[in-house]
């Protein structure tokens, strides 16, 4: 347990913490063995206290609203610009699947940048033969670069990869590498569904959202991360340890 919330806050992911925060609402309510009175009176408490909160406070509200069009994602800021310009050539989720030009001033939200993201990538998939084979590891990069320069878009966004661990891995190691990740994910939920393990059902939830708006490994501290509690909830000696005690 400590060492999954050691990692949370390592990773530093807003992502993380928003999962991680529903998941334990939803241990508390449903499987603590907390009197059933006592949960209501916290939930109804705690929910009294976030409604005034948001109420009674105009910066909150105001925040809130500017981060809705990027929910569980971070903002991908062109620094280039202030924030008028970024509210007046902000590009919407539809523009970014489906616009042709671009300009250098554009301000993509995090939840757009990705969208434009998955759009490069089936580019590459229609314009290089990639599907076996990827373009192989790390070396996706450079192809995103040139995508930003073909679609004239400010410099800056040459530096995001896609964000997404499963393009990430379809790009760069071909299908086969893609459905590798996919197995191993799905193996990491039926083991944690099999051995009635909450800690370990978190974890793999976790992971199977996070990989939609992070390309996790591209970072040693997120390959640390997988490899560790992956290996620790899946060991068999663990599987077998919690079987016998059902």
């Amino acid at each position: 347990m400590y060492t999954l919330v050691l990692f949370v806050f390592l990773l530093s992911s807003r992502s993380i913490f928003f999962i991680d925060l529903i998941l334990i609402i939803c241990y508390y309510l449903f499987f603590s063995k907390t009197n059933t009175s006592v949960k209501a009176l916290t939930a109804f408490t705690f929910s009294i206290f976030f409604i005034i909160s948001i109420a009674s406070s105009e910066e909150i509200k105001n925040r809130l609203l500017s981060k809705s069009e990027t929910a569980f994602v971070d903002n991908i800021l062109n620094k280039n610009l202030t924030s008028k310009e970024e509210n007046d050539n902000k590009i919407t989720i539809e523009e970014a699947w489906d616009r042709s030009d671009f300009q250098q001033n554009n301000f993509f939200p995090g939840s757009a940048l990705r969208v434009f993201q998955v759009r490069v990538f089936k580019e590459m998939l229609n314009e290089n033969d990639i599907f076996f084979t990827g373009f192989g590891l790390e070396a996706s990069q450079p192809e995103i670069e040139k995508k930003v320069e073909e679609h004239q878009l400010d410099l800056d966004y040459k530096i995001f990869n896609f964000h997404n661990q499963y393009i990430q891995t379809f790009a760069e190691l071909g299908v086969f590498g893609f459905l590798t990740l996919i197995i191993m994910l799905l193996v990491n939920l039926k083991n944690a569904i099999y051995n009635r393990n909450f800690l370990h059902l978190v974890f793999a939830l976790t992971m199977i959202i996070l990989l939609l708006t992070e390309s996790m490994f591209c970072r040693q501290r997120g390959i640390v991360f997988f490899v560790i509690l992956y290996c620790i909830f899946n060991s068999s000696e663990r599987i077998v340890k919690i079987k016998e005690r059902f």
